[in-house]
């Protein structure tokens, strides 16, 4: 599969700068290791190196990783590697799949009227009850304790299949100086997000599909800049006065619907849609 969608994938770990003089497994094992412990939901490196001694696991690793060795390279050689491996080197992978994958004709159903959909969420990636560094998050509790963390914006493009494919990460850290009125926040690292997503997509259609936290003017502006589209879905509790604004509006044009039905004439669904073309949010 790899192969058929994007045959210099291979090529593509082998160009990742190697900071080893004279490394015993290359650079494409190495990752490779990394994607099927992922793949195969490994839960730990120790679970790693247990499942490393299986005759079909370490099968798979060479083949998957186009070279054959007597032995699977061990966890810890793995993790040193990555330590001093640029993560950002190895992130520009994902859009460059995904620009190959495109090619190929292989996520047609990734488009919505000939836009590329793309998502965007935070999540944590580490969480501490003590200090970690003076870039980390801090969340204070009533009881008075403090969690530091570090989030992230993970921006993937969507297929109408259920796909997630990552395409950018971005980074939600506070100045490194330690000095600042608001921590940094997903709302942040989306505005700082988008010219990152135009470079890599520069004359690509883009429609964000985004949730209620996004729904500000300054957000929308941002994304019109760049000429992307987006869909912005909020419950009505979100915002309640632009939520009623917009179903009166809805009265007062009836004949801005349609009903579209779809599926097979037994088990068919009927959808219908309605819609604002004079609503005003914050200019």
């Amino acid at each position: 599969m790899i192969r058929h969608c994007w045959p210099r994938f291979w090529q593509a770990l082998e160009e990742i700068d190697d900071a080893r003089d004279d490394p015993v497994y290359a650079m494409r094992q190495v990752l490779s290791l990394a994607l099927l412990m992922y793949a195969c939901r490994v839960p730990s490196l120790r679970a790693l190196d247990r499942i490393s001694e299986d005759a079909v696991f370490w099968d798979n690793w060479c083949v998957f990783s186009r070279a054959r060795t007597d032995a699977v390279m061990c966890s810890r050689q793995m993790t040193n590697v990555l330590a001093q491996t640029d993560p950002d080197e190895i992130g520009a992978l994902r859009p460059r799949i995904i620009k190959g994958l495109i090619r190929q004709k292989q996520l047609a159903n990734a488009f919505l009227l000939g836009h590329l959909m793309f998502v965007s969420d935070g999540t944590g990636i580490f969480s501490s009850s003590k200090f970690h560094c003076p870039r980390c998050l801090t969340q204070e509790h009533q009881d008075g304790s403090v969690t530091y963390m570090h989030q992230v914006l993970e921006v993937k493009v969507i297929t109408w299949d259920g796909l997630a494919l990552s395409a950018l990460t971005e980074p939600q850290w506070n100045p490194e100086e330690g000095k600042y009125d608001k921590q940094d926040c997903e709302s942040k690292a989306f505005k700082r997000m988008l010219p990152r997503l135009k470079e890599e997509f520069p004359r690509q259609p883009i429609v964000h599909i985004l949730d209620a936290l996004y729904c500000n003017g300054p957000t929308f502006r941002a994304i019109g800049q760049l000429k992307h589209k987006f869909i912005c879905c909020f419950q009505p509790g979100a915002i309640p006065t632009l939520y009623e604004e917009a179903l009166t509006l809805v009265a007062l044009n009836p004949l801005n619907a349609i009903r579209q039905t779809v599926g097979p004439k037994d088990h068919h669904v009927v959808r219908g849609y309605s819609w604002v073309n004079d609503l005003e949010y914050d200019g």
